[in-house]
């Protein structure tokens, strides 16, 4: 079994076995030299929907078979993070069970908050939304409080641009937080966007997390993205050699024969 936050080099014939995901919905392998994979537009991750990119646009099956980009041919030097790594401005201090208070997701009001009533607008802060089964890569469908458009308005609106993190309410009411996979333009009201940094914290969310959203300025969250930003390069910063250490067991060192006998090499014959 290996710690986590460390790095590992495979010799010829090695096999590393990757358990399953105790926490959210994805985990990360991360490989030194990249695969050899063709980009599609500048990357080279799946999109299964399109059946691009990837291998073959497809799921990983048994047996599938990478290629290292970079040969490898010298061990290389293993290496850690001393610590954990702690983002301060994510607030990934609780599971997202049952038991647990919702997580918070921080929005930006807009660009048409204006469509929806003042009714609507307290039920989305004030209550709390599940996480539904039909969520995937292009949106996180949200079951909760359902959000009454405003009667002067439609819902629907001529389509115009979307970010990942901004969430559409069609006309059922029921908000959709669109994600990597999400569409280009899009034709229902914008009640919020989800700050960039709460993105990712959202979409590998399993189904049944409970989540609340709380409004923030475009000034706070451009200042939390920045103090992120330099969360993570004092990450980098941290990375260090692994140092592989062994401590003996004493007590099983005592309990163990471990000379049979000894002799005198001056009364050898």
């Amino acid at each position: 079994t290996l710690r986590s936050w460390r790095s590992v080099t495979l010799e010829a014939g090695d096999t590393l076995q990757v358990g399953p995901v105790v926490s959210g919905t994805v985990g990360y392998v991360a490989i030194s030299g990249g695969l050899n994979l063709t980009p599609v537009m500048g990357s080279c991750a799946t999109y299964l929907r399109g059946g691009f990119g990837g291998v073959d646009g497809k799921r990983l099956s048994p047996n599938s078979t990478l290629e290292v980009a970079q040969d490898i041919l010298e061990k290389e030097q293993d290496y850690q993070l001393p610590q954990p790594p702690k983002f301060t401005t994510l607030g990934l201090t609780q599971d997202t069970s049952e038991q647990d208070p919702p997580a918070t997701i921080r929005v930006i009001p807009g660009p048409q908050d204006d469509y929806f009533t003042d009714a609507a607008w307290h039920e989305f802060l004030t209550g709390s939304y599940t996480v539904s089964k039909e969520s995937d890569r292009m949106g996180s469908r949200l079951e909760g409080p359902i959000l009454d458009h405003h009667p002067d308005k439609n819902s629907e609106i001529i389509s115009d641009g979307i970010v990942p993190g901004a969430i559409q309410v069609p006309g059922n009411g029921a908000p959709i937080v669109l994600l990597a996979d999400g569409p280009t333009v899009g034709g229902y009201p914008k009640i919020a966007t989800v700050i960039t940094i709460d993105v990712p914290k959202l979409a590998i969310m399993p189904p049944g997390s409970q989540i609340r959203f709380e409004v923030v300025t475009p000034e706070e969250a451009e200042v939390l993205l920045r103090t992120h930003q330099r969360e993570m390069t004092d990450l980098i910063t941290a990375i260090e050699p692994l140092e592989m250490t062994f401590e003996a067991n004493l007590q099983v060192l005592y309990n163990t024969s471990l000379v049979s006998g000894v002799v005198d090499a001056l009364d050898m014959p």
